[in-house]
């Protein structure tokens, strides 16, 4: 299952593939696509990373095994986490 994410200065956004390819009217997609990656590799990322907001299942799982993510929310019934490092 990959992730699309996209970094910049710090700021990690990540969704889950297969809600970018359905077509929510909500989502705004330009804001997570990026480049695709394993979770194994986002959940590296995330260590470093100041601001996440994560997408999905498989986005927010990574959050857990990364170790930054104690709680997740839903966003129209779709698992969602924001996370900042101050």
């Amino acid at each position: 299952m990959r992730i699309w994410v996209k970094e910049s200065g710090g700021v990690v956004a990540a969704c889950d593939e297969e809600l970018l390819a359905k077509n929510h009217e909500w989502l705004n997609k330009s804001f997570f696509r990026g480049r695709l990656v394993e979770p194994a590799e986002l959940a590296g990322m995330l260590k470093t990373a100041t601001n996440v907001n994560l997408l999905g299942e498989n986005a927010t799982n990574a959050g857990v095994m990364a170790g930054i993510v104690t709680r997740i929310g839903n966003l129209h019934g779709i698992p969602f986490t924001l996370a900042v490092s101050v």
